[in-house]
Parts: structure tokens; C-alpha cells; sequence
């Protein structure tokens, strides 16, 4: 028997998988330095089921097989390797609204990082 967290997980696994970022469309927009993300896709995939957590939250219903995502970086890394920080702004295309999720990273080591996304 499944428990409600493990099809929470698969579910959000399921999202995770096939939100991948979209192509960069035009000129970019205010705040942004950058279109694409900083991120690996390790680091990515564990992100996104955070966004998908705080879209949730906020009262988005967000179909895994009709969202897509435009990954912006809003600013870059600062700081030494293994401990820089940097800002990406995810956007989300939620029945035609685009909704944004503003993700601070920071490294925690070499090849290890965390993410916080604040409302």
C-alpha cells in the first residue's frame, strides 16, 4: 500500500521530469542578467520540486504534462568556489499565467549546493 507522501513524491518526480526549461524567447526581462540556468540537472530536478511545492502552496494547479518552464539567472555567482551564491528566477506557464519563483542557491562545498525559495 502507498503511502500519501510516496505518490506525493512520485507525482512531484513525474513533474520534475518532464518540466524541462524552455527556450529563451526574446529580449529579457527587468532583473534578469541572463536567460538559462546555473544550475546542473541534479540540482535542477531537486529545485523544481520545491517550485512545484510552492506553486502548490499559492493555489496553482500545475498539470505535469502542460507546464513549461523559462529558467532566468538574477544574478551570478559571488563569492569563493565552493561557498558563491547566486539568484535564478523560474517561470512557470500555469494555464496561461506566468508565474514566477524566485530560487537563491549556494554552494555548500565543492559540487554540492542548497536552494531557499521565499515567498
Amino acid at each position: 500500500m502507498k503511502t500519501p507522501a510516496s505518490i506525493l513524491l512520485a507525482t512531484l518526480a513525474l513533474f520534475t521530469a518532464s518540466c524541462a526549461p524552455t527556450a529563451p524567447r526574446g529580449p529579457l526581462p527587468p532583473g534578469v542578467v541572463s536567460h538559462g540556468s546555473l544550475t546542473n540537472r541534479k540540482l535542477m530536478a531537486d529545485a523544481s520540486i520545491g517550485a512545484v511545492a510552492a506553486l502548490a502552496v499559492k493555489g496553482y494547479r500545475v498539470d505535469p504534462h502542460r507546464t513549461s518552464m523559462t529558467a532566468y539567472v538574477v544574478s551570478m555567482p559571488q563569492g569563493s568556489p565552493g561557498s558563491r551564491q547566486w539568484t535564478e528566477r523560474w517561470v512557470y506557464d500555469v494555464s496561461g499565467r506566468q508565474v514566477p519563483i524566485t530560487i537563491y542557491f549556494r554552494e555548500s562545498g565543492m559540487g554540492a549546493a542548497d536552494y531557499t525559495i521565499r515567498p
